[in-house]
């Protein structure tokens, strides 16, 4: 039997158009690191640089977002500035005596709003499931250091977000406790920084077998040799061709 392409997507999904270096569809990111290595610096970069992520609704559910970047963040978009406004603001923080977050209330919104609505949560009664978002818009759902007990939140969006066109990235200090069958084995995207033995063992295990465990423990040695630095395991690409990388794009051959 020749076998015919009767898949169906629904055609009203707003298509994204994230950087050639992350996934182009349906990003299930994990960011892992102890406190202090990078994580947030990295997720903002990402968020803010144009080019990256490609979103017009942000949520962000977590324990942190008494952080002042994360309070920056849902006043200025939720005032209607852009990217490009908020990445000018933090260029000449060190010019302000006073709160970015007071600067922003204290202006006026732009006359062309950026076009991204920011949603935060802290909360886990409050986040939406994942089949409640308009699939007609660029969700993206962060989640930041997780109580054990409020995954089962972040766990429905590795599991069904990609049917409501959500790209997702949970910023954590343990990969070892991330459960298992619906956040390790749903994964596509990794940003690794150093981790102790039993961490590593589990992710290679989990995602490398394709790689002997003296090679993976040398791609983690050359990728934390810096500091801040990290190694990305991008399962949609194949070993030959960016799946294992120093920081984003730094391809390592192996």
């Amino acid at each position: 039997m020749d076998v015919e392409d009767l898949t169906y997507d629904e055609p009203a999904v707003s298509r994204r158009h994230n950087h050639y270096l992350l996934p182009q569809r349906s990003i299930r990111g994990l960011i892992i690191g102890k406190s202090d290595c990078g994580k947030t610096t990295l997720l903002n970069n990402l968020l803010l640089r144009d080019g990256w992520l490609d979103y017009d609704r942000l949520y962000v559910f977590g324990k942190s977002l008494h952080q002042p970047i994360y309070q920056l963040l849902h006043r200025a978009l939720g005032k209607g500035f852009s990217k490009d406004d908020i990445r000018d603001l933090l260029s000449i923080k060190d010019r302000y005596p006073h709160s970015l977050v007071d600067v922003v209330q204290a202006m006026k919104p732009p006359p062309k709003p950026g076009g991204i609505e920011p949603f935060f949560f802290e909360e886990a009664s409050d986040v939406p499931d994942p089949r409640e978002l308009d699939p007609t818009r660029k969700n993206l759902m962060v989640f930041d250091d997780l109580m054990l007990s409020k995954q089962s939140k972040c766990e429905d969006y590795y599991v069904r977000g990609r049917h409501n066109n959500v790209d997702c990235f949970y910023l954590c200090q343990n990969y070892f406790k991330l459960p298992r069958q619906s956040i390790r084995e749903n994964a596509n995207f990794i940003c690794l920084f150093e981790q102790d033995a039993k961490n590593r063992d589990h992710i290679r295990r989990d995602h490398c077998g394709d790689l002997t465990p003296a090679q993976f423990d040398a791609l983690c040695d050359h990728c934390w040799a810096k500091p801040h630095g990290f190694m990305t395991i991008d399962l949609t690409s194949p070993k030959t061709a960016g799946k294992y990388r120093c920081n984003l794009d730094d391809f390592y051959r192996v």
